[in-house]
């Protein structure tokens, strides 16, 4: 069985190597941006499984990554990995992005494999407390 795919975007070099060499083991990392906009050229160029998305980047920031995405209808899932646990970012990347996940980065060990587990398998992660939801 092969692994699943997955795309990474964070516009700081050391995060961005860390996922990566973090989630290496268990899936095959297909593509690396730096922004939002390589992101959405990655994500068009690669078809992953799951996008794992900082939202706070440059050029265009993940949030406007995602809707693009969800406008032109990919079925990658997304997953963002950000620095804080805003409630307004988080209710907004769940009802009008289409996210279906949410990992703060300091939780990233414990959480994020877990939160790619869940949406692989059709659920969401979206609690600040790092619990997983099923739909």
């Amino acid at each position: 069985m092969s692994k699943p795919r997955i795309a990474i975007a964070d516009d700081h070099p050391e995060v961005l190597n860390r996922v990566a060499k973090f989630l290496a083991d268990e899936f095959e990392i297909v593509a690396l941006a730096s922004d939002g906009a390589a992101a959405v050229n990655g994500v068009l160029a690669s078809r992953p499984d799951v996008l794992i998305l900082d939202i706070a980047m440059p050029e265009m920031d993940g949030i406007e990554a995602a809707k693009r995405l969800r406008d032109l209808r990919s079925p990658t899932k997304i997953i963002f990995l950000t620095a804080a646990a805003d409630p307004e970012v988080l209710l907004d990347a769940w009802q009008n992005v289409g996210a279906q996940g949410y990992v703060i980065k300091v939780r990233m060990r414990s959480d994020l494999v877990l939160a790619i587990r869940t949406v692989l398998e059709g659920g969401t992660f979206f609690l600040p407390d790092g619990h997983s939801k099923s739909n």
